[in-house]
C-alpha cells in the first residue's frame, strides 16, 4: 500500500494532453464509422449466407466467400482504427492529467464497460499521483 506515487509527478503537458485527446476522438469517430459502413454490413452478409457471424472453417465455400467479400482487409482494417484508438487511450491514462476535467476522465473511463485490464499498476498509480497533485493540500 506504501507505494510511491511519484511516477506521475512530471508536469503536465496541456498540448501533448489537447492532441492525444484529439487523436482518440478521431480514431474512436472514424472507428465507429467504418463499423457502420464496412463491419456491420459485412457481418449482415455473413448472417444472411452462412446462419451466424461466423463462417464455420469447414464449410467449403469459406475462403471464397471471403475473398468475395474483401472479409480479411476489413477486418484488418478495423483492428486498425482499434488499435489507434487504444494506444491513445493507454497513453491518455499514463501521462498526467493537466486538470481535474483530465483526471475526472481517466476515472470515467477505467470504470467505462468495466474494462479491467486498464487497472494495471501502471495506470493506477498514475490516477493515484494525479489526485495527489491536483488535490489542494491539505486536503
Amino acid at each position: 500500500m506504501g507505494q510511491d506515487i511519484t511516477l506521475n509527478a512530471a508536469t503536465p503537458d496541456r498540448c501533448e494532453w489537447d492532441t492525444l485527446m484529439s487523436q482518440h476522438r478521431a480514431a474512436k469517430l472514424a472507428g465507429a464509422e467504418y463499423d457502420r459502413s464496412h463491419v456491420n454490413p459485412l457481418y449482415a452478409a455473413m448472417k444472411a449466407a452462412f446462419g451466424d457471424f461466423a463462417i464455420p472453417l469447414d464449410d467449403p465455400r469459406r475462403d471464397e466467400w471471403r475473398t468475395a467479400h474483401n472479409h480479411d482487409a476489413i477486418i484488418a482494417q478495423n483492428e486498425h482504427y482499434a488499435d489507434l484508438e487504444s494506444n491513445a487511450r493507454r497513453t491518455l491514462l499514463r501521462m498526467p492529467s493537466p486538470d481535474l476535467a483530465a483526471l475526472r476522465w481517466k476515472l470515467d473511463e477505467t470504470f467505462a464497460d468495466d474494462d479491467i485490464s486498464l487497472w494495471c499498476d501502471e495506470i493506477a498509480n498514475a490516477i493515484r499521483a494525479d489526485i495527489a497533485r491536483l488535490m489542494p493540500k491539505g486536503a
